[in-house]
Order: structure tokens, then sequence, then C-alpha cells
């Protein structure tokens, strides 16, 4: 016999399908862009290891996109190379055909909710001077 699924933590309804992803990793580029409407977005790299049994460190590397105006202005201010976060995603697949005739295949992640750990590595010339300001 089959039950409805109450769900006590939350007044919306539940979805019936989602695909979601958390991840855990270092940020590589950033590139912050707009829409044709003038709508900031981000895009960034996401490196994630792992290990294998014989001790063999594996980097996957995922392409993170925000839309979110609040989490676009906080990480334009905080996020840089190095950056390391948790990073939860909604997964989106899709399909274009190039000038050539030929299908393409993506899996997209956009991210919903991001928690930074720790910072990023300051650029050079950003380094030098408080080096030098500190002489």
């Amino acid at each position: 016999m089959l039950r409805h699924t109450i769900r006590s933590f939350s007044s919306s309804p539940a979805r019936s399908a989602f695909a979601r992803a958390q991840f855990l990793g270092s940020v590589g580029h950033v590139n912050l862009r707009e829409t044709k409407d003038g709508n900031k977005f981000m895009q960034y790299s996401l490196a994630v290891n792992k290990s294998t049994r014989d001790g063999q460190q594996l980097t996957d590397w995922y392409n993170i996109t925000v839309f979110n105006e609040a989490q676009v202005a906080s990480l334009e201010k905080f996020l840089k190379s190095g950056s390391r976060l948790i990073v939860d995603a909604d997964i989106r697949q899709s399909t274009w055909v190039d000038e050539e005739n030929v299908t393409h295949h993506s899996t997209n992640f956009r991210q919903t909710h991001f928690e930074l750990l720790s910072f990023g590595r300051r650029p050079e010339s950003e380094s030098e001077a408080v080096e030098e300001s500190e002489e």
C-alpha cells in the first residue's frame, strides 16, 4: 500500500521530481557577467578533489552559475581563486545544435545556496602593496 508523504517541515507542496548536487571544493576562475537585460550573474569553476582506494588524488572541475542577485553581490566582494566553498546547486540538462548541425549536450549547475569556508589568494599586486606598506 502506498502512502502519501507528509512534510511537516514545510508548508509548500512536495516537488514531484528534482535534481540537486552538493559540492565541497576550491574556486578556480571567476567570471562576472551581465545578461542582455543588464542583470549581473556569475560563473566560476570549482575543483573537487577525491582520493582513490590506492591513494591517488583526482580532481574533477565543475562550472557553477549564480543568478541570485544577493548571492552575486556577496560573491563579487569575497570570491577569489582558491576560496573554499560548499555549494548547493540545481542540475539542468541542455541540448543545442551548432551551425555545423552537430548536437551538443551539457549539464549545468545553477547555485541555490553557498557557504564560504575560507578566502582565496590575494592577487599578486595586492599582496605586494601590503608588503610595501608594512615596511
